[in-house]
């Protein structure tokens, strides 16, 4: 099943409870879900997941917004 998506979606950072790693056609590691407080589920294809999910999770954690010098 092949599943492609032009729409574009915006998440509160304070609405999000999980984000995970998920593989594509359950092959390729190349995607994130995020899950919000209303139970919600977003799947998206990324680039660079593990920077993508560690900023998210820092975020989450600390506050903090992203690092403008660091490049992902």
């Amino acid at each position: 099943m092949i599943n492609i998506q032009t729409d574009s979606v915006e998440i509160d950072m304070a609405d999000i409870i999980g984000v995970e790693k998920r593989n594509t056609m359950g092959l390729v590691p190349n995607g994130i879900k995020i899950t919000n407080r209303y139970g919600s589920e977003f799947k998206f294809v990324v680039y660079k997941r593990a920077q993508l999910i560690e900023l998210i999770n820092q975020y989450r954690t600390f506050g903090m917004s992203p690092d403008s010098s660091r490049t992902y």
